[in-house]
C-alpha cells in the first residue's frame, strides 16, 4: 500500500500527489482530468475516466451448429457480463426459435425489439440506477418460501402431484432469473466502481448479496430434486412423516438465515443458536442418507446440501458482521 501526505491548498481544498506508475499506465498527461467518486463506504474512487452506468454494450451470437441448451448458456452468460444488446444471427428452426424467445423471457428486463427469419435482437432495458439488491433477495426468499410450503403441502398429503410440481419448477425459474440478474449486477459493480455508488452499496455488500443468491439458488434446485424424486419415487408412511418433520425444521432455519441478512442488527447468541440447530439438522440428514431405502436416501442427501447452503449463508454474515 502507498500511502500519500495530504497538502493543503488554499482554505477550501486538499491534494495529494498521484503514483506516477498509475499516472503512466492511465495514459493521463499535465492538464488531463480524472474522476473521483464518492462510494458508501465514504471512501473515494479515482479513475482514469468515467464509466457509464447504461452504456450500451452489444454482442452477437450466431445460431450455426448450436442447440437449444448452448445458446441459453452462452445467452445467459453474456447477459451476465454485462452486455445489454443482443443479435441471434442466422436462420432458425422452430425448436430453436422458441429456445431462444424462452431464454430471454427468463431475463429480468430484456425484451426482443426485433424479430425476423435470420435475426432477433434483444435489448436490456433495465436501469442499473433503479435497481435494489435487497429487493431481488426478497424476491428469492418468497420463491423459496412458497416452495418449501408446496413441498410440505406435498409430504403431508403424501404425495407430490403434478401441480405440485409444477408450482415448485415455476417458482424455482423465478429464482434462477433473479439469481441472474443480480450476478449481472455483481460482474458489472465489479468492474464499475459508480454503479456500487449510484446503488448505495459498498463493495463487501455487493459481494455479499451475490454469493447469498448463489447459495439461494442451490436450495431452490434441491427442494425442486425432492420434489421430483418423490413424484416418481413414492416411500413408506413413516417415512413421509420423519421427513415431513425434518424438512418443517429445515424452513425454520431457513427462516432464521434470512431474517440476520436482513436484520444488520441481529442477536449474535440467537445466531449461533441457529447455527447449532442446523448442525443437529444435518446430522439427522447425513444419517438418512445410509437408510436402506434408496429414495429417502436421495432424498436425505438433498435436504442435506440444503442445510450445508443455510449455514454458508448464516457463517457469511456473522463473520462479516464480527
Amino acid at each position: 500500500m502507498d500511502q500519500r501526505k495530504l497538502i493543503k491548498l488554499g482554505n477550501s481544498s486538499f491534494a495529494i500527489a498521484l503514483p506516477k506508475d498509475w499516472v503512466d499506465k492511465s495514459g493521463l498527461k499535465k492538464g488531463d482530468n480524472i474522476f473521483i467518486t464518492p462510494n458508501s463506504n465514504g471512501e473515494l474512487i479515482v479513475q482514469p475516466s468515467l464509466k457509464k452506468i447504461n452504456e450500451e454494450k452489444n454482442i452477437e451470437i450466431n445460431v450455426e451448429g448450436k442447440d437449444g441448451s448452448a445458446l441459453k448458456r452462452e445467452i445467459s452468460a453474456h447477459y451476465v457480463n454485462g452486455y445489454n444488446l443482443f443479435s441471434i444471427k442466422g436462420k432458425r428452426s422452430r425448436e430453436i426459435n422458441e429456445a431462444i424467445k424462452k431464454t430471454f423471457k427468463d431475463l429480468v428486463g430484456v425484451e426482443i425489439i426485433k424479430n425476423e427469419v435470420d435475426e432477433i435482437v434483444a435489448k436490456d432495458l433495465l436501469n442499473v440506477e433503479e435497481m435494489n439488491l435487497s429487493n431481488f433477495i426478497r424476491r428469492i426468499d418468497n420463491n423459496l418460501h412458497e416452495m418449501f410450503g408446496v413441498l410440505i403441502e406435498g409430504f403431508n398429503k403424501k404425495k407430490i402431484s403434478q401441480t405440485h410440481f409444477s408450482d415448485i419448477v415455476e417458482a424455482d425459474e423465478d429464482t434462477n432469473k433473479f439469481h441472474l440478474l443480480i450476478s449481472r449486477i455483481f460482474s458489472m459493480g465489479i468492474d464499475n466502481p459508480s454503479i456500487l455508488t449510484h446503488l448505495k452499496v459498498g463493495g463487501l455488500f455487493l459481494v455479499n448479496s451475490w454469493w447469498f443468491s448463489v447459495n439461494l439458488e442451490h436450495i431452490g434446485d434441491d427442494i425442486k430434486s425432492v420434489a421430483r424424486i418423490i413424484k416418481s419415487e413414492p416411500i413408506g408412511e413413516k417415512d413421509y412423516e420423519n421427513l415431513t418433520k425434518l424438512i418443517v425444521k429445515l424452513q425454520s432455519v431457513y427462516n432464521g438465515s434470512l431474517e440476520i441478512f436482513y436484520n444488520k442488527e441481529s442477536n449474535k447468541v440467537k445466531t449461533l443458536e441457529l447455527i447449532n440447530e442446523g448442525k443437529k439438522l444435518w446430522e439427522e440428514f447425513n444419517k438418512l442418507t445410509l437408510n436402506k431405502n434408496p429414495t429417502v436416501a436421495k432424498i436425505a442427501m438433498k435436504l442435506k446440501e440444503s442445510e450445508t447452503f443455510i449455514y454458508q449463508n448464516i457463517k457469511m454474515v456473522l463473520n462479516n458482521r464480527g
